[in-house]
């Protein structure tokens, strides 16, 4: 008894497009199927605002600030947060600088950032405010990377 084997093909192709197109051909007198599968579109890019708040606050016995703000994320993504504050007392400057901050933004996400100096104690008045946030989407490879600065109002508050 004689047998017979099937002959046979398989094309993968991907296209940068996300589509993959699977080609199969099983006899040699039939023609391949094809199959078309396609990814939904990319989602829109990330966008990411950053705004601080024009009033912070600060502990006269201790010379701690706190400055705020909110982060906007048009989809989920993670954030991390850093910056510093600046103030001239007198001759001096005083500057402080916090460390980076991690948390989950989707839409609107408030901050709020505790500040030490090693160069002296902050005190009621205006500070100049710099702030960084890099987004990393969770879906993609996106990152988006802004910034603020601003004038603080720094007021007297309780421990």
């Amino acid at each position: 008894m004689k047998q017979k084997f099937l002959t046979g093909r398989l094309v993968l192709v991907i296209f940068i497009g996300l589509t993959v197109a699977l080609s199969l051909a099983f006899l040699p007198s039939v023609e391949p199927a094809q199959a078309l599968f396609q990814s939904p579109p990319p989602p829109p890019p990330l966008e990411v605002d950053l705004s601080i708040n024009p009033v912070g606050s600060v502990v006269p016995k201790t010379g701690v600030a706190t400055i705020s703000g909110i982060v906007t994320c048009s989809r989920p993504a993670f954030v991390v947060l850093f910056g510093d504050l600046q103030q001239k007392v007198g001759r001096a400057v005083i500057r402080g600088i916090f460390d980076p901050f991690f948390f989950a933004c989707d839409g609107e996400t408030s901050w709020s950032m505790t500040v030490t100096s090693e160069t002296g104690p902050f005190v009621g008045g205006h500070a100049q405010s710099a702030v960084f946030a890099f987004a990393f989407d969770q879906e993609t490879p996106e990152v988006v990377e802004v910034q603020a600065s601003m004038t603080v109002q720094l007021r007297g508050s309780r421990p």
